[in-house]
């Protein structure tokens, strides 16, 4: 109908440049505590003609504290900066900061294979652009809640590094009445494979892919009709990486 969404298909060409780095560890009576920073800059396009005006760029940075423990848990704190900003016109249009925790233990299967257990949380306090098709005006409608579990398994052949994970988080949107989103909740779940290969003691080169789902209910534009937040995407590539 005139006044709902239609879908358009299309592939994505992302391209990501990443540095990071930790300092010197503190050792405590049962833990070692290691302190993090990064950053990051990405470029998505699409590839299908007239979705040029979507095009953007982004930014993030992090600090993170871990904490190892002897029993093979590590837990973590930390916060993350993430901005987009849209290639067609120069605005940002979507920011947030993100307090969170998490948890992960580490276990050996056998003597290639590893398996890990990560539980993590944390609030989303975003800054966008308000919805086009709301009556509301908020610019922090995307503010949720989330929490994620994910289970993985690193298993070493040769030089070879086969890493598969199925995650699944759940989110709440928090901002309210006076939001779009109000009453909102995601389930998203997602596979991916990553296999590494070392080049050398500097050099990495990795293969990846991963397919998600986003299951969606609630919310103003939903109930009505108006739109329709599921989706599901794949998506597979090629980084190197170079470890100084």
């Amino acid at each position: 109908s005139a006044d709902k969404l239609s879908r358009v298909e299309t592939a994505m060409f992302i391209n990501t440049l990443f540095a990071g780095a930790s300092f010197e560890p503190v050792e405590t009576e049962d833990a070692v505590i290691t302190p993090y920073v990064g950053t990051s800059y990405t470029t998505t396009a699409y590839e299908k003609s007239g979705l040029d005006a979507l095009d953007y760029k982004s930014t993030s940075a992090y600090a993170m504290l871990l904490a190892q423990h002897a029993n093979g848990w590590a837990y973590r704190i930390g916060i993350s900066y993430a901005m987009d900003k849209s290639k067609a016109n120069k605005n940002e249009t979507y920011k947030e900061f993100y307090p969170n925790i998490g948890a992960m233990k580490m276990y050996a299967l056998s003597d290639q294979l590893i398996g890990i257990l990560d539980l993590s949380g944390g609030l989303h306090k975003s800054d966008s652009e308000p919805n086009p098709f709301g009556p509301f005006s908020s610019t922090g409608e995307l503010d949720n809640l989330d929490a994620t579990a994910s289970y993985g398994l690193r298993y070493v052949y040769e030089n070879f590094v086969f890493s598969p994970r199925y995650s699944v988080t759940y989110k709440d949107y928090t901002e309210g009445s006076e939001s779009v989103n109000n009453g909102r909740n995601d389930l998203i779940h997602s596979v991916t494979l990553k296999i590494d290969y070392p080049i050398n003691q500097n050099v990495k080169a990795s293969l990846f892919g991963g397919y998600s789902s986003r299951d969606s209910s609630g919310g103003v534009l939903q109930d009505a009709g108006v739109m329709d937040y599921d989706f599901e995407s794949a998506d597979g590539g090629i980084s190197l990486g170079l470890y100084v």
